[in-house]
């Protein structure tokens, strides 16, 4: 009978004792110069000599080690002039160097050059040393055939150090060599190997086992420690030894409170979903697991199997047990990130429901008619509104229809009766079919309590079928097709007439007035959101139809007719195609100018904290963007907590509310989940070519695509972010991130920086930021550079906004009324903003109520608008009404049409804001409804206040002209 090795004695058999295989691991005490490297090797000289050998097993997982430079330098820090390589290799390397005296010497062989940048790390790793001195060569024989190393004094390895801990590759990315490997393989002789992972020891690796298996042995068994009611997560790694495993299947027994977040889970929109994993042969696939705990647990073990299988493989099985100790976690662990408890959030439905949310109020429906907050929509029997009502303004001329046109001319499709499906506070929906010779029309359309419109359209053959032209007509009252923005147009004035053609990243466009307008949303594409010219999305395909489809706008007596056009086609018997578009009406709520000039913004992104002299400038709120101490990580503020706390406690005392950075987009390398959610593959981090920082190339290795680097100021470690892959379960994790912060920190909301979700997105955070807080805020900056018109790309936000930052790239000297209006203003849809990009034009944005935000610094410009808040406070401008050009009653006209002016009327005085867009300097008189501001012409004062940096104090009376010069302006008080 054949004897069985023990397995400890067989792998000493095979590799030798195992613990010369391994050097020890150790963090620096002190980190040393950066670009040395994060790495180096301890080594010890004994003797004085001129050659001295050294082997060293580093386990290194960067590709080509033989080409980053080997620098060494004694403790001192002088380098080491004469290095003879042997051998570099990823498991080991060999060579000679001259060490100067006896002592200490560092090897650091991952040695970099590089500038770090705000936003961005320009580098790479050194290349290797020059040749050691020829001489010095000869004299040791180091080229000769019968050189032997054991010839030379050697040099034995005292540590492996890192430069931070952070930095550390021990003990999950110190690999296994090959005959380690090897022999493991041949000694289980499994096709697949299980390596249960305790959740302190993320599994970083996947193209390598960690030497750690290899020295703990293979186990069927994983034990762990747990309090109640906490949310316990650990790993079980499966090692694909011999042959690619196919459609990994993992089942549970002797426990129903167990998930397995690899496999499966709730998606974005709280559905359900499986995932298929397969693993190639060779690599590791980490299976990260939660076990829910309740807070009443029996104490004592608890135990239940995992079982791991495989097609055509045998199952395998992993016994748990969980020893719960009489200890409780008051919050499931989530406070403690090593803890990965808060794994869960990915499978969250926080949000997910139809109900409204303040400040709307519940859906009401009367037969086919639907009103909402700011109006109603009334459907015809065909399910598409015929009617359309926001701000008392009827915006339809005529119904919206869904043209087929076919050879035989425009199709009359006989509706069916139109059935709701759903009626509740927050949603409505409907169903309803048309038929006509050939084909069917079945419309699914829906109105939620915000204003939205979402339809889809299938249109089914029942025979080919020759189509000319499958088009959406959306018919607007002239009187409010003022303007106009999308589908290749910037923001101004809507033409009569306008071809385009399916071309740039524009899916939509918005059509309307201050008083009534609509968005429209051609939908079908894979990403619909904003930053388009990021995400590069294809246009919609039924719309498209290989570039035969586009969208026109045409004007006939009392209406502008907007149609997206799709083109001829054939489609054969029984197939469909689907025609999606969503509707937004606006304005999305009542605006409130009231809180625009009350609740002003401190934003400064190094230094978040104003001095107490600021406040008495009038500021309410503060937002800490990230890549400062207080917030450290870009989308992750969940490290630096009890600062953040801190500084929230401590302004929240002052009076001042403190709104936060956190959006999706991208990710730090900072955060404890990075290897869980790596080990999604592509589900939450999108694939790319790698580089970057550093860090990310040494740890992540390759398929990340890098994004957002700063270095902090005050912390070692920097902020390397990589890009997430668009919308998945990290959805869910932010949303209830974004719940946790604030109740557990306190912040009063948001700062949202250029994000990349959609509107479901902004409602869930809505609702769940109101459930703890009511009254939290939202504000949104955008660059124009990026978005490609963001006014038009974020619409869908709007109703879930307290305030729009639009500012980057914004030439506001060169934008035309109309632009300001509509990209910039935020008046259109019930909404105000501020100015950024070189600290805007005070003069033109005191005519749509903005200023910049203090104290800002762009392009060269301290954004100061102090001067302009003290006349606000002074003449008490909030509780003013506001009344803009763009109104038909305005009381203050000017006698020149490029020169527009504001009214703030108030009790007694009224202040006026006058901005010029001519070219040239002008004289102008101002028009006032005397009657309509409540004053006695006979009995006003007129005053120009001097405001530093705007104008200067001057006397003016009613019968004065107004010199104006290019771009500038004037405020004026009458009282």
């Amino acid at each position: 009978m054949k004897s069985i090795i023990p397995f400890f004695t067989f792998l000493c058999f095979a590799f030798g004792t195992l613990q010369a295989q391994i050097h020890p691991y150790a963090v620096a005490t002190t980190p040393w110069q950066e670009d040395y490297g994060n790495h180096r090797v301890v080594i010890s000289v004994a003797q004085p000599t001129e050659a001295v050998y050294t082997k060293i097993q580093w386990r290194r997982r960067d590709a080509n080690p033989q080409e980053k430079r080997l620098l060494i330098t004694d403790e001192n820090g002088k380098e080491v002039m004469n290095i003879h390589r042997i051998r570099i290799e990823k498991e080991s390397g060999e060579f000679v160097f001259e060490p100067t005296h006896t002592g200490v010497f560092y090897v650091y062989y991952m040695p970099f050059a590089g500038k770090k940048n705000v936003g961005w790390w320009d580098g790479k790793y050194l290349t290797p040393e020059n040749k050691p001195n020829q001489a010095w060569v000869e004299k040791h024989r180091l080229l000769t055939n019968d050189f032997e190393a054991k010839s030379l004094p050697q040099a034995p390895v005292l540590k492996i150090e890192s430069r931070t801990a952070f930095d550390s590759f021990y003990p999950m990315e110190v690999g296994a060599t090959q005959a380690e490997r090897t022999a493991l393989i041949e000694h289980e002789n499994k096709n697949f190997l299980l390596f249960p992972e305790d959740r302190k020891f993320p599994v970083r690796m996947t193209e390598n086992i960690a030497y750690r298996w290899v020295a703990q042995k293979s186990s069927n068994v994983f034990n762990g420690k747990a309090f109640r009611n906490e949310y316990y997560a650990f790993q079980i790694a499966v090692f694909a030894a011999k042959k690619e495993l196919k459609n990994l299947k993992v089942t549970f027994s002797g426990s129903n409170k167990v998930t397995c977040f690899n496999t499966g889970g709730i998606d974005a929109d709280g559905h359900p979903f499986s995932k298929k994993v397969d693993i190639a042969q060779g690599k590791i696939q980490p299976l990260w697991f939660g076990v829910d705990i309740s807070p009443t647990e029996k104490l004592g073990k608890h135990s239940f199997d995992v079982t791991i299988s495989a097609e055509n493989e045998a199952l395998q099985t992993i016994k748990v047990i969980i020893d719960v100790i009489n200890q409780q976690l008051p919050d499931r662990g989530d406070s403690e990130p090593w803890r990965h408890s808060r794994l869960r959030w990915l499978n969250s439905t926080l949000g997910i429901d139809d109900q409204p949310v303040a400040p709307y109020t519940a859906l009401k429906r009367v037969g086919k008619k639907i009103s909402y907050l700011m109006g109603e929509v009334s459907l015809n029997e065909s399910g598409f509104p015929e009617s359309m009502r926001v701000n008392q303004q009827h915006l339809l001329r005529n119904p919206l229809v869904f043209v087929v046109e076919t050879e035989a001319g425009v199709e009359k499709i006989t509706p069916s009766s139109l059935r709701f499906t759903k009626n509740n506070k927050g949603v409505v929906s409907w169903v309803a079919e048309g038929k006509v010779r050939g084909f069917n029309l079945l419309c699914n359309g829906s109105i939620e309590f915000d204003g939205t419109l979402l339809y889809n359209i299938r249109l089914k053959t029942q025979m080919s079928l020759n189509i000319k032209d499958v088009r959406l007509e959306i018919p607007v009252e002239k009187a409010n097709a003022i303007y106009f923005m999308g589908m290749g147009l910037p923001g101004g004035f809507c033409p009569a007439d306008y071809q385009w053609k399916w071309k740039g990243p524009q899916d939509s466009y918005w059509i309307g007035s201050v008083k009534a307008g609509l968005q429209c949303e051609m939908l079908g594409a894979d990403y619909t959101g904003p930053l388009l010219n990021l995400y590069h999305p294809a246009p919609p395909s039924s719309w498209y139809n290989s570039n035969k489809g586009g969208f026109r706008l045409s004007s006939t007596g009392n209406q502008t007719i907007a149609t997206t056009y799709s083109g001829e086609r054939t489609m054969k018997a029984g197939e469909s195609l689907d025609f999606g578009f969503r509707l937004l009406l606006t304005p999305v709520k009542k605006q409130d100018t009231y809180d625009q000039f009350t609740n002003r913004y401190y934003h400064d992104g190094n230094k978040p904290a104003p001095s107490l002299k600021d406040l008495a400038s009038g500021i309410k709120i503060t937002n800490v963007h990230h890549a400062n101490p207080i917030n450290p990580y870009i989308n992750y503020p969940f490290i630096a907590v009890d600062s953040m706390k801190n500084f929230v406690d401590y302004w929240h005392s002052k009076g001042l509310k403190v709104k936060i950075y956190y959006t999706i987009r991208e990710l730090t390398n900072q955060l404890p989940e990075l290897w869980a959610l790596r080990s999604l593959g592509d589900e939450i981090f999108a694939d790319g070519k790698g580089g970057g920082f550093p860090w990310l190339r040494e740890h992540l290795v390759e398929h990340y695509d890098v994004q957002w680097f700063n270095k902090i100021n005050g912390y070692e470690e920097c902020d390397a972010a990589i890009r997430t892959g668009g919308k998945s379960r990290w959805y869910n994790y932010y949303i209830n991130g974004l719940q946790w912060l604030v109740k557990n920190v306190d912040i009063d909301g948001l700062y949202l920086d250029d994000v990349a979700f959609d509107r479901t997105m902004l409602k869930r955070m809505r609702k769940v930021m109101n459930a703890v807080k009511p009254g939290c805020l939202l504000d949104l900056h955008s660059n124009t550079g990026f978005s490609k018109g963001p006014a038009n790309q974020y619409t869908e936000y709007f109703p879930y906004l307290n305030k729009l930052w639009f500012g980057e790239s914004f030439n506001y000297d060169k934008m035309s009324p109309e632009n300001w209006m509509v990209e910039v203003s935020g008046i259109p849809f019930g909404h105000m903003g501020d100015m950024l990009h070189s600290g805007g034009n005070p003069w033109r944005g005191m005519v749509y109520g903005m200023t910049v935000r203090y104290p800002w610094f762009t392009e060269g410009v301290s954004c100061d608008p102090r001067d302009i808040w003290k006349i606000w406070d002074e003449f008490d401008i909030a509780h003013a009404q506001m009344s803009g050009y763009w109104e038909e009653n305005c009381p203050i006209k000017t006698d020149h049409e490029k020169v527009l002016a504001t009214a703030y009327v108030h009790q007694g005085k009224t202040l006026i804001s006058v901005a010029s867009w001519a070219p040239e300097t002008v004289k102008v008189k101002l028009n006032i409804d005397w009657k309509a501001i409540g004053m006695d012409p006979a009995k006003v004062k007129f005053r120009i206040p001097t405001i530093k940096n705007f104008q200067q104090g001057q006397s003016f009376s009613k019968d004065d002209f107004l010199e104006i010069t290019p771009t500038k302006g004037f405020l004026l008080i009458v009282e």
